[in-house]
């Protein structure tokens, strides 16, 4: 499956214009402000009912459904790599509000660069994310991942026991949204 054509992105005319936010997408923080402090984001990594719920339904999203269902094989989705995507949205101390397409397309695609070796298969997320312009603006994801890992202090491990917890396997939590989690690859 292709992705859809999800927006006709704005021509980049200047180096402001790469930061701003695609169309339909959340920014992460204003432009000029700093990452905040790491202190000021919530002790508790374990996501509340509210932020589960918002995950999970950020999951039945058209195109988010789309995108799992084109990874047949899990190789960008498996329950794992969702699980690691729902823990950086915690420690990066997003919203719910902030629960985005965008948001949850830069945090696969970040947990794809810590955690696995295929460098081509997280490419595929480009058009998924950023629609039929993604070659004009994967300049600007690129920017939007490292922002997010920055608003993360930089923590991007993930241990298989908090992974387990988030997906639902081996007594951990359960998931509202049925079967979400990929669970074709067992991960090592």
């Amino acid at each position: 499956a292709s992705p859809p054509h999800l927006h006709e992105a704005p021509p980049l005319t200047s180096p402001s214009v790469q930061r701003e936010t695609p169309p339909g997408s959340t920014r992460l923080w204003g432009a000029g402000e700093q990452p905040p402090d790491p202190a000021s984001i919530p002790q508790s990594l374990h996501p509340h009912h509210e932020e589960r719920g918002a995950f999970f339904s950020l999951l039945e999203d058209d195109v988010v459904q789309e995108f799992l269902t084109m990874d047949v094989c899990c190789r960008i989705s498996d329950k794992y790599l969702l699980a690691m995507a729902l823990t950086y949205f915690k420690r990066a101390g997003l919203p719910t509000s902030e629960y985005t397409r965008i948001n949850l397309f830069t945090a696969l695609y970040l947990v794809n660069d810590m955690e696995e070796d295929e460098e081509e298969h997280k490419y595929q997320i480009f058009p998924w994310a950023l629609g039929r312009c993604w070659r004009r603006l994967f300049p600007w994801f690129l920017h939007h991942r490292d922002r997010l890992w920055a608003r993360m202090s930089y923590r991007a491990a993930v241990s298989r026991h908090c992974c387990e917890e988030r997906s639902g396997g081996e007594g951990g939590g359960t998931n509202p949204a049925g079967s979400a989690f990929c669970t074709c690859v067992p991960r090592v």
